[in-house]
């Protein structure tokens, strides 16, 4: 199992000259192991030519670890997806969305949330989720820099979403369209595990993680568990309680003037989807719901015969963005990554 966090640990700063490219032998390794080469099983793919790299971006703060973030650049994008991965998960874990972004013509960037991946800090604790929200804040204002080609489109799965939503409620977005996957507000058991976190939370750090079977997708149910090294096999108590700490916050939020897309599996077991949407709902009162039959909680990574309705989903989403922005539409064949 290849150990990546040691093999890039030396990488150079993200953004100083020093995105080292795709012929780097770990970069390279990383993203065969995760699937993400744009000329590797997807080389069937009419992909325009891809500029591919990454690395670390510094936050400038004492108390907040450097980032791990890649970035995936048409020669010609009609516009960036960024897109914020689940609890456990990382940048890595999401080649069908990727491979999805760049037949759709954009860009694609995947940040490794603090805690997560190849990013810094104690591994999954966070003692605030603000902190999520000072890396989101750090990522874009360099991509910004970087005049990075809009329409800007951002895509949260379920801890990722809650970032994003974070985003939204805090005032204007940077971002043209939003997309809540999956999001999380309260997980699926969640009075029960406030209060077994009130016994333990005083005698323990961390707890065992469970592994559920989150998507109809066996082969990636067990690269997850069997193959993955940037997995943690831990839940430290100081995540949960951190959440406990931003649903408070969040259900007692008024209402915005947001649209996001919001994307949700009736099938979904990990959160507590009909609660969630309720909170949503009041929140965002302008949101686009849209309820997946069949559809399990890690459903970007859903297996052939269930991704299908996620993808489509998305592509819809987005040509609404061009149609609003002008865009013009790059037609594609669903089938090409799926």
């Amino acid at each position: 199992m290849p150990n990546f966090p040691l093999m890039l640990r030396c990488r150079p700063d993200i953004w100083g000259a020093n995105w080292f490219p795709i012929n780097d032998c770990p970069w390279q390794d990383y993203i065969d192991f995760y699937h993400l080469s744009p000329r590797g099983e997807a080389s069937e793919i009419d992909y325009p030519p891809v500029n591919v790299s990454a690395g670390w971006l510094d936050t400038n703060a004492p108390d907040q670890p450097r980032l791990w973030a890649q970035s995936f650049i048409p020669t010609r994008p009609s516009g960036s997806l960024f897109h914020l991965h689940g609890l456990y998960d990382h940048g890595g874990l999401y080649p069908r969305l990727q491979r999805w972004a760049l037949t759709q013509g954009l860009s694609y960037h995947a940040l490794d949330l603090p805690g997560h991946g190849l990013s810094g800090g104690t591994r999954i604790a966070v003692s605030d989720f603000s902190n999520y929200q000072h890396a989101l804040n750090r990522w874009l204002a360099q991509a910004a820099q970087l005049k990075l080609p809009r329409p800007w489109l951002l895509s949260g799965f379920s801890t990722g979403a809650a970032v994003a939503l974070d985003h939204l409620l805090q005032g204007p977005s940077t971002f043209d369209r939003v997309a809540l996957l999956a999001p999380l507000v309260r997980p699926i058991g969640w009075q029960a595990s406030r209060r077994w976190l009130k016994l333990l939370g005083p005698f323990m750090r961390k707890i065992p993680r469970g592994f559920r079977d989150n998507t109809h997708d066996h082969a990636f149910l067990s690269f997850v568990r069997e193959q993955d090294p940037l997995q943690s096999r831990h839940l430290p108590l100081a995540w949960p309680k951190a959440l406990a700490r931003w649903i408070d916050r969040i259900e007692q939020h008024g209402p915005v003037c947001q649209q996001p897309l919001i994307l949700q599996g009736d099938d979904d077991t990990t959160v507590d989807w009909q609660y969630n949407l309720s909170v949503l709902q009041c929140l965002l009162p302008g949101a686009d719901v849209k309820i997946l039959p069949h559809i399990r909680h890690h459903l970007l990574n859903e297996d052939d015969t269930h991704a299908p309705a996620v993808y489509a989903a998305l592509t819809d989403w987005w040509h609404q963005t061009q149609a609003a922005s002008g865009v013009a539409t790059m037609h594609s064949e669903q089938s090409a990554f799926l």
